[in-house]
């Protein structure tokens, strides 16, 4: 492998790395919290990308307005997200998990109908923001722009997340209740709102993440099973129950991906599954999940 298509792996495997614990990560926080597996998250995902071009248009925008389109788009699923909590999911939480399964993956047909209904069946595409949309040389190496601009989006939401579930009262009630909500509601707090908080906050990261991957990938009713299977492998290698898990997993999974289309470029399409079989052989409640998982999900 020579030097330039290191540079190049490297970028291209950081930037798929962001764009999968975008994906996954309101899958993890859900899961660690609520303690549901939500089947209907690539629907929501799916969604926040024709929300995103709905608000933002096909054409070319700045790089700054294409972000603000980004956290406009999250804030409208999170609403949508909220209501979904209040109006369905909270009715099923005392449920078993196959009941749980089944209405979720009911949910994301509903999604990919309701796509086809207002946006039709023809394939739609979101234009990269202006001045990312090509390449340029990063040390010799011609490196897309638009990777680039995922890192630093993906870093910077990264940061909010973090800011928030560390460093506000809000992350510390939701890190007490997923500690443990039954003590948590003892002690007062109101647990359905922090559940509905946080399935909103989940529901905003995947239309963020629906955005950022719009200008890469032809909008279709199909965009969000194929991104769920991504974002569960993401999860699974993590851990289903650590954001943390989620970020170190998307970027191992992202840069293996990406080193392998350089070195072993038949391999590179299997490379989500190589790391689940790699990782429950070793660890079965992944890379930072805890031991309870393995009883939580039985």
């Amino acid at each position: 492998m020579s030097r330039n298509e290191f540079i190049v792996a490297l970028v291209n495997g950081l930037s798929y790395g962001f764009l999968l614990f975008l994906i996954a990560a309101g899958l993890s926080l859900v899961f660690g919290v609520l303690g549901v597996l939500n089947f209907a998250h690539g629907g929501f995902f799916m969604v926040g990308a024709f929300i995103g071009l709905q608000i933002g248009g096909a054409a070319a925008l700045s790089p700054w307005v294409f972000f603000l389109v980004v956290l406009a788009a999250g804030l409208v699923m999170a609403a949508i997200g909220a209501v979904a909590e209040v109006g369905i999911f909270r009715h099923m939480y005392h449920r078993a998990h196959f009941d749980f399964l089944l209405l979720t993956f009911a949910l994301s047909l509903v999604a990919e109908g309701a796509v086809r209904e207002i946006w039709g069946a023809t394939p739609l595409a979101m234009a990269f923001p202006e001045g990312w949309g090509r390449a340029f040389d990063v040390f010799g190496a011609t490196v897309p722009q638009y990777s680039v601009f995922v890192i630093i989006v993906g870093l910077l939401i990264l940061g909010g997340l973090s800011l928030l579930l560390l460093k506000t009262q809000i992350g510390k009630l939701i890190r007490t209740v997923a500690e443990d909500r039954w003590m948590a509601e003892a002690l007062g707090i109101n647990v359905r709102l922090v559940f509905t908080a946080v399935f909103a906050l989940g529901i905003f990261l995947a239309g963020a993440a629906g955005v950022m991957v719009a200008p890469t990938q032809a909008l279709t009713a199909q965009l969000g099973a194929l991104f769920l299977i991504q974002a569960f492998a993401v999860v699974i290698v993590g851990g289903l129950d650590s954001v943390p898990g989620a970020l170190v997993a998307a970027l191992i999974l992202g840069l293996l991906q990406s080193f392998l289309v350089v070195t072993f470029n038949q391999l590179a399409p299997y490379s989500l599954y190589i790391g689940i079989i790699v990782v429950l052989l070793v660890r079965p409640q992944g890379l930072l999940g805890s031991r309870e998982l393995l009883r939580r999900v039985s």
